[in-house]
This record gives C-alpha cells, sequence and structure tokens, in this order.
C-alpha cells in the first residue's frame, strides 16, 4: 500500500545519518504495530527491528501497553474497580498502587532492574 511504500522507503534527498535511521526504524515500528492485522502481517519484521536497539524495544512495549490498557480498563471498569495504576509487561498487569508513586515503588521493588524501564502504566479513574 501507499503508506507502507512511504514507511518503507520515503523520498530520498540524501545519505541517512544514524539517528535518521534510528527515527526511522522507531517509525516504520509504530506504522507496524498500528493495527492488529499489521502487528500480524509484519510479526517477523517487529521482532527484527525490536532486536536492534533497546529504544526500539521501549517503543514496542509502549505501543503494545497502550493496546492492552484499553482491554484492561474496560475489564477493570467492568468489575468495579474504578480507580488505581497499573503495569503492564508483555500484555500481562504485573503491578498496581493507589497512586502513580505507589505504583512505581511498587516495580522498584518487584521487577528486574532491566525491565522497570519497558514497563507501560496506565491509570483508570471514573
Amino acid at each position: 500500500s501507499y503508506q507502507e511504500a512511504k514507511f518503507r522507503y520515503g523520498i530520498i534527498t540524501s545519505l541517512p545519518l544514524l539517528k535518521e535511521q534510528e527515527k526511522n526504524d522507531a517509525d516504520v515500528l509504530r506504522f507496524y504495530l498500528k493495527s492488529e492485522s499489521n502487528r500480524e502481517i509484519y510479526e517477523e519484521e517487529i521482532d527484527r527491528i525490536i532486536n536492534k536497539d533497546r529504544e526500539l524495544l521501549k517503543i514496542y512495549h509502549q505501543e503494545t501497553g497502550k493496546v492492552h490498557a484499553r482491554r484492561y480498563r474496560r475489564q477493570l471498569r467492568k468489575i468495579g474497580v474504578n480507580k488505581g495504576w497499573f503495569a503492564i509487561l508483555e500484555g500481562l498487569i504485573v503491578a498496581s498502587g493507589a497512586t502513580k508513586e505507589e505504583l512505581e515503588t511498587v516495580l522498584k521493588d518487584i521487577l528486574p532492574h532491566e525491565k522497570q524501564d519497558i514497563v507501560y502504566m496506565f491509570q483508570v479513574r471514573k
């Protein structure tokens, strides 16, 4: 499709610098993660990209965390949870707290240091 070609190739005006390539990979990754169908189609490419660089891995967890947070927010409200902070890692809620600060404290206690920066945190409120 046009958008795929635009993200994949763009218009070449000069040789890319390393930062431009990293940004480009980030844009491509966001495009691949944009919808469920894209995530299925580009599954192998997503794996390749996120293993290149830790920053790209963070983007992956933030973008997929947003998707999971929407679903969890609905489910939590449905069972009567109307406020609180929650942390998602690899599609699972791994911690919660009444405040963001409380959640961050819990995460420091239960997660390995190298996983703490890739957690997606979200808030449920009325």
